[in-house]
C-alpha cells in the first residue's frame, strides 16, 4: 500500500503547466483516516493519529479533514 498526497493546488499547478485548462476539481467522499492510520511511522508527523482509538475522536477528524477538502478521492475536468 502506498499514500500519495496530491492537493488541488498541485493538480492545478501540474495541469496549467501542461497547457490544460482547469475547468473543476473536486475532493468528493471522505479522506480515509483508517489508510492513514496504517501509512503512520512512529516518530513521523502524522503518527499522532495513530493512537487515536475512540470512533468520537475519529469521527471529529474525519469532519475536520472533510471540512478542508481533503479526500481519498479527487475528480478532476481539465481540457487542451
Amino acid at each position: 500500500m502506498h499514500l500519495n498526497a496530491f492537493t488541488t493546488q498541485n493538480v492545478s499547478h501540474f495541469l496549467i503547466r501542461s497547457g490544460f485548462n482547469v475547468r473543476k476539481i473536486e475532493t468528493p467522499g471522505n479522506f480515509d483516516v483508517d489508510i492513514v492510520r496504517q501509512f503512520c511511522e512512529e516518530g513521523s508527523e502524522l503518527s499522532v493519529i495513530s493512537k487515536i482509538k475512540d470512533e468520537q475522536s475519529l469521527a471529529i477528524l474525519q469532519f475536520v479533514l472533510r471540512t478542508l477538502g481533503a479526500s481519498s478521492h479527487l475528480a478532476v475536468l481539465a481540457a487542451k
